[in-house]
């Protein structure tokens, strides 16, 4: 009797297994992940890791709740934070979507810019511009459908988002 062994798939481009190959795409465009790494960074200050510990548990949050229902207290549990904590760094629950929207904005815009410039044939540096956009959309579903769906609820944002699709 022959016994299976179970073998990861590999990715046909890279040779990779595809659970590693996931992990690196999940890490490359996923900004809760970019902001668990600053959360978890030993090179930042206390203050820092803490702000982007909060920006990361409302990340995380707007993944399984929708905006209207997220309340500051689920980001200080998620954060494991007391509520005066928040508000050393945040005055309100605005405030703290401005930031993380704004911060997400350029995140995108990073990731966008950079990948446009890979490829100087125009075909393949939109190819792989709106590949870039496509995997930041899946990777960041809620914060995504902050910028989309409630636009008009952050003017901030809603000029940087214009500007960058212009």
């Amino acid at each position: 009797m022959h016994n299976k062994i179970n073998v990861p798939r590999r990715s046909a481009s890279t040779g990779m297994p595809r659970p590693q190959l996931n992990a690196i795409v999940e890490a490359r465009y996923s900004f809760r992940t970019f902001l668990r790494a600053q959360a978890a960074g030993g090179g930042l200050r206390k203050g820092k890791r803490t702000e982007a510990r909060i920006k990361w548990s409302t990340c995380e949050l707007l993944e399984q709740m929708p905006l209207s229902t997220l309340k500051i207290q689920d980001v200080c549990n998620c954060a494991e934070i007391g509520q005066g904590t928040f508000y050393l760094y945040f005055p309100d629950r605005q405030a703290l979507l401005n930031a993380v929207l704004l911060e997400y904005v350029e995140f995108i815009r990073a990731n966008m810019t950079e990948r446009s410039g890979v490829n100087k044939n125009y075909v393949d540096s939109v190819r792989w511009t709106t590949t870039v956009y496509y995997r930041l959309f899946e990777h960041n579903r809620g914060l995504m459908k902050c910028l989309i769906s409630y636009y008009e609820d952050f003017p901030e944002i809603s000029k940087i988002a214009s500007e960058m699709n212009r």
